[in-house]
């Protein structure tokens, strides 16, 4: 999809972080946007952000984890614009901690945020991009925890990796309606998320300490939603981001083995950056376990 000027573009979880950084980048582009967020604060916010750049927006207050919610504002959608063009799901949450410890109710949490919501979008429009018989683009933000399994955040990789694999898959299905998929798998970005986590069994201090850190080594969510822009523009089916991204993904790709045993003899080391207590991925720092 070489031109995007124009085209309607849904954009979930665009109230903050890579959802407003691929907004921005989309408006830029002349694109029309439609922002799905459960944020009714922050979705207002990056609208008034579009309507400075001079790009149509519309907004829709959607909790896309509910197929009833995703519906309506699919039908909103068909009857003022007559559907989408590019669907980017980017909304996201994590679970940080031992696996073992990480409640059943969390794992829920996270599977319905992480995959049911593209699911949900993806089975709700794509049909109708479909029928209209002229193409389109959806992009599954994943990440690099999705190419590249991560301990201390064993739920999301595994959601991360699902959303990798479907977007492989549907590639493939969807090539013959003129229809490309990329699986987009960002490294470290400076949003919300780990702030925003569910976290078991960390020091508090230390996660804090952490997060802040990792935030800040973070690429910026503007960049990265102009690497989407970029990606639908030439089709790519896989995108990795940051350089550190892509050492991991290149590493574990060509020497599976070694980076695996690289991952076991660091993991304890991360414990200690992280605030993981003893026999759950490194020494404890001293302050009492955060829960969520």
């Amino acid at each position: 999809m070489r031109e995007i000027a124009g085209k309607r573009v849904l954009v979930t979880g665009a109230a903050s972080g890579i959802g407003r950084g691929a907004a921005l980048a989309f408006a830029a582009e002349g694109s029309t946007l439609l922002l799905a967020d459960i944020d009714e604060a922050g979705l207002a916010r990056v609208r008034g952000e579009i309507a400075a750049l001079g790009a149509p927006c519309r907004t829709y207050h959607t909790d896309v984890t509910d197929i009833g919610s995703v519906k309506a504002m699919a039908a909103a959608i068909d009857e003022e614009f007559g559907g989408i063009d590019v669907l980017v799901n980017v909304a996201g949450v994590a679970v940080c901690g031992s696996a073992m410890h990480i409640p059943l109710d969390d794992w829920h949490w996270i599977m319905d945020v992480n995959l049911w919501r593209p699911i949900h979008t993806m089975l709700t429009f794509v049909p109708g991009m479909i029928d209209r018989g002229a193409g389109g683009h959806i992009v599954n933000v994943a990440s690099v925890a999705g190419l590249v399994g991560v301990a201390a955040i064993i739920p999301y990789t595994t959601t991360k990796f699902a959303l990798v694999g479907l977007s492989e898959a549907l590639r493939t299905e969807l090539r013959g309606n003129g229809i490309g998929v990329t699986a987009f798998c960002p490294g470290l970005t400076n949003t919300p998320i780990a702030t925003r986590a569910r976290v078991h069994g960390f020091a508090e201090t230390a996660y804090a300490k952490a997060s802040t850190v990792l935030k800040a080594l973070g690429k910026s969510p503007v960049r990265t939603g102009r690497l989407i822009v970029k990606a639908v523009k030439n089709d790519k089916a896989l995108v990795v981001t940051t350089g550190l991204g892509h050492l991991m993904y290149q590493w574990h790709r060509l020497t599976p083995g070694l980076f695996r045993a690289a991952a076991g003899a660091s993991h304890p080391l991360l414990g200690r950056f992280i605030g993981m207590p003893d026999g759950a991925g490194g020494a404890g720092c001293g302050d009492e376990p955060r829960q969520s």
